[in-house]
């Protein structure tokens, strides 16, 4: 039998009884900084689901009338062997992250963020913590909540900067788009994502214009020159982060929301910093 597939089939009631649990996201989620700050990764990884937790998760399935092949015991204590192992592994990653950010001693919790209980009944936290003025994420994933309270049903991760003041100053800031340049502006970040991807996959023309003429996306041209204003500055993404730090970007995010007047009219949308600089002064 395919355990994995068994895990899955778990995973969509593994948090069933969440609602009822006496321990909140938001308490739990500052007991994990806490640990944290204090280097407690022992009590964390104890926080992974064990043997008996999924155990009592297939009870608490078996209780809804929902029938499902069982894992054998050797299945579930090769798997709760498997994921320890890896949730010890990235608890130490993501103190040391800490660590090389300027220091636990420096941290604070910002914000504790979760999402509500969708139909699998899953739940993921983040918090958010500050380090000399700079913000970073760490994602717990797949939080479920037992008879026991929460536990870890997958392992943690550091999602690296999320905020740094410097690039404050870059709001409110003017650039100038040379005249009969084309810039482009999106309703959303999102927006912007996918017209790059259909850019980047060498998408015919007829597509690229098809997804402009939906409106999420516009094609800015002016016979004079436009000035727009950065007004916001987007999400600090993994990959974006990677080339910040490996000096092949000059930001550690890709799209900025700008303000611009042009034929008229006042205009705001998202755009990737790439595409404005290739066509501003």
């Amino acid at each position: 039998m395919n355990f994995s597939k068994t895990l899955g089939v778990l995973s969509a009631s593994i948090l069933l009884v969440a609602c009822g649990s006496s321990e909140d996201p938001q308490a739990f989620g500052e007991d994990l900084f806490d640990k944290l700050k204090q280097g407690q990764s022992e009590a964390i990884i104890e926080l992974t689901a064990n043997e008996d937790d999924y155990y009592w998760m297939v009870a608490e399935k078996s209780k809804e009338g929902e029938a499902s092949k069982k894992p054998s015991p050797a299945e579930v204590s090769q798997h709760v062997a498997k994921q320890k192992r890896k949730v010890e592994k990235a608890i130490k990653e993501i103190i040391a992250y800490g660590k090389m950010n300027g220091g636990w001693d420096n941290a604070t919790l910002a914000k504790v963020e979760f999402d509500e209980l969708g139909d699998d009944f899953s739940q993921d936290i983040t918090l958010h913590i500050e380090i000399d003025e700079k913000q970073y994420r760490i994602l717990f994933d797949d939080v479920a909540s037992t008879d026991r309270g929460h536990v870890l049903a997958d392992d943690p991760r550091w999602l690296g900067l999320s905020y740094d003041p410097q690039f404050d100053k870059l709001i409110g800031e003017k650039l100038s788009v040379k005249p009969n340049n084309v810039f482009v502006s999106c309703q959303t970040p999102q927006d912007v994502t996918k017209l790059d991807i259909l850019l980047r996959g060498k998408s015919n023309n007829s597509e690229v214009t098809q997804f402009l003429n939906s409106g999420n996306c516009t094609a800015n041209k002016s016979s004079s020159a436009v000035t727009v204003t950065i007004e916001e500055l987007g999400e600090y993404t993994y990959s974006s982060q990677k080339n910040y730090f490996d000096k092949k970007a000059e930001f550690p995010f890709e799209d900025i929301k700008i303000s611009f007047d042009i034929d008229g009219q006042s205009k705001t949308g998202w755009t990737y910093v790439r595409w404005l600089a290739d066509q501003a002064n």
